[in-house]
């Protein structure tokens, strides 16, 4: 990468952790691996050879992408990401540092990070001036709670620091998180004035948000400039304790704090339809204050009835729907119609299905 300037012609990186265990190594070296082990079982003296090798092997990994990032001053696009529990701290340490995006943070306009959360608390030290995407993964697993508070209180420094330039912040948590709560994440955020996509997503029973509050207050924050809202749930895992009975209606509740108030700017709406058993009554007095161009309701299977009463308010403005997207129980001729009918200036519609029938269900 390094060599004939081809670095001048990359925009977008992914970097992902590996491992540099011996057992990963080409069969040529296992071989070596082998004996080194043979050889330490009858030498004790030489056990310490191998983790100066990792050591080695860890540094020169490191001084790869560091240089190979130096030959990239046009990158504008940045995610760092582990997949699974091997990765090496100390990998990510080396790479979220100033020395690191010395080269790259004039031009860097979105960075995504999927990284172990005790590396999240070097960020304040960075600074990307022009940064307008964040997108933030977050799994704590058996953290304790005082642990997270202090990864977090650093990392909000981090994303504050961005006030100038923010225009889309994605946080999304996944389980096993057990002592993750968000609330406190978001009471310290400031406010964005140039804020226009947010996204959040955390496992469906809601255990990672003790109540809506704080999502409220932030997102009210920002109703003046909002174009973009997504609201997602991911699977969850069974907890000791269980969570409070409300928390599982996370999504339904945040609505409803917030179907009382217009966003201006509104007009694209991601959001999962759970639980599967919910009220809609929140989502519709929602819509009836918004003039969407894009709807997405996703998880739910949606009947006719329910399709029908949901496109009743949102058909309302003038500029009507452009596009749609629904899971719903049936396709029928007459649930075609409805929408024919009801959204004629659809330019995209996704509609997922578990069967056909020829005639309305109820």
């Amino acid at each position: 990468m390094c060599e004939f300037d081809r670095g001048a012609f990359v925009r977008e990186v992914n970097i992902k952790s590996w491992s540099t265990h011996p057992s990963l190594e080409h069969s040529h070296e296992r071989g070596a691996g082998l004996w080194a082990s043979i050889h330490s079982f009858f030498t004790p003296g030489h056990q310490w050879e191998q983790p100066v090798r990792d050591s080695e092997r860890m540094e020169k990994d490191i001084r790869l992408v560091t240089d190979a990032i130096r030959a990239m001053p046009q990158l504008c696009k940045c995610s760092l990401g582990c997949e699974d529990e091997s990765y090496h701290p100390r990998f990510y340490r080396a790479l979220l540092t100033p020395i690191f995006f010395a080269h790259i943070k004039d031009n860097l306009h979105s960075l995504a990070l999927n990284v172990p959360p005790e590396v999240l608390h070097v960020m304040p030290s960075v600074d990307m001036p022009r940064l307008e995407s964040l997108s933030v993964g977050l799994c704590t697993n058996k953290k304790a709670e005082e642990e997270i508070n202090r990864i977090f209180d650093s990392f909000v420094v981090f994303v504050n620091n961005l006030l100038g330039s923010l225009e889309s912040l994605s946080i999304a948590s996944r389980a096993p998180s057990q002592s993750l709560k968000l609330d406190r994440f978001f009471k310290m955020l400031g406010t964005f004035p140039h804020l226009q996509s947010f996204s959040l997503s955390i496992p469906f029973d809601g255990s990672h948000l003790s109540s809506p509050d704080q999502v409220v207050n932030f997102l009210n924050k920002h109703r003046h400039m909002l174009k973009h809202l997504r609201l997602h749930a991911s699977r969850c895992l069974p907890v000791d304790t269980p969570v409070d009975a409300d928390s599982k209606y996370w999504i339904p509740n945040t609505l409803t704090r917030l179907s009382m108030i217009s966003y201006p700017q509104l007009y694209d709406l991601d959001l999962a339809v759970r639980p599967m058993m919910m009220d809609l009554t929140p989502l519709i007095r929602f819509f009836e204050l918004q003039a969407l161009d894009s709807l997405t309701l996703t998880e739910r299977a949606l009947t006719y009835d329910e399709v029908k009463a949901i496109l009743d308010v949102t058909c309302k403005h003038p500029r009507g729907l452009k596009q749609l997207r629904l899971r719903v129980k049936y396709l029928n001729l007459d649930l075609l119609e409805l929408l024919a009918r009801m959204v004629p200036r659809l330019s995209l519609l996704e509609l997922k299905f578990g069967e056909t029938r020829s005639t309305v269900s109820v």
